[in-house]
């Protein structure tokens, strides 16, 4: 039986399956997309980190100012401190300070420091002594808390920030009486018996006879002790109208 020589024949490929080329290509294009979609995700993720650095960098600017400005009021205090002011001298710059909200503030807020509103007799204390101290006697201070909180106040034992301007004026008030109630009180008791009474009314700014001058001391002496206190002394001063500045 002979045998024939053959070629097999060539086997088509299917039309509709996808050539090694579309396939790369395909595969190309995600890369490329998620690639993107990468970029644009970390570009995204910057933009934010960006906007964050910058809100905290203006955040941190801000207390460095605040800061700044702490540090100028502490230096300006410091300077206060070994520069001792007069009476005067004081009261003109208190005078001012009432006349601006903003440093009527600051100054509101060194005395209550802790922020809650209300004010001690033993942060007030601190704050004269502290800040003020020519203000610090302690007669006179405990007359001005007091007359700042029962009769210019709302008679609680608290000094708040709508009783701060009458508490400042109190403060040389009382400090100012005590300076006449002392130049009277010629031996240093503390109290005025009559004949120191008489003796110094002048310094008072009352031209009294000598009558007068005790008739004028009955009414201080309230409780009929023969001697009068400071308390008795200012009641008499505000009952005679006489200016203190």
């Amino acid at each position: 039986m002979g045998c024939s020589d053959s070629k097999a024949a060539p086997v088509d490929e299917p039309t509709d399956a996808p050539s090694v080329t579309d396939a790369l290509s395909s595969a190309l294009s995600g890369v490329a997309k998620e690639a993107g979609d990468a970029v644009d995700e970390v570009s995204g993720a910057a933009a934010d980190a960006a906007g964050d650095a910058k809100a905290a960098a203006k955040k941190a600017e801000s207390k460095a100012k605040e800061a700044a400005a702490d540090a100028k009021d502490a230096a300006e205090q410091a300077t206060k401190s070994k520069e001792p002011q007069t009476f005067e001298e004081l009261e003109v710059e208190i005078r001012e300070v009432i006349k601006d909200e903003t440093k009527l503030d600051k100054l509101w807020n060194r005395l209550d420091f802790n922020g809650n509103g209300k004010v001690s007799l033993a942060e007030l204390t601190l704050f004269v002594k502290r800040d003020y101290p020519i203000l610090g006697n302690a007669k006179a201070l405990m007359r001005s808390y007091k007359k700042t909180t029962q009769q210019d106040g709302d008679g609680d034992a608290w000094i708040e920030r709508k009783e701060f301007i009458p508490l400042l004026r109190n403060l040389f008030y009382f400090n100012r009486a005590w300076d006449l109630f002392d130049g009277v009180d010629t031996d240093d008791d503390r109290r005025l018996d009559l004949e120191e009474f008489k003796a110094n009314v002048g310094k008072v700014g009352e031209d009294l006879s000598a009558e007068q001058a005790e008739e004028e001391f009955k009414k201080m002496d309230q409780n009929d002790g023969g001697l009068v206190l400071f308390d008795e002394f200012c009641a008499w001063l505000a009952n005679r109208r006489l200016p203190l500045d």
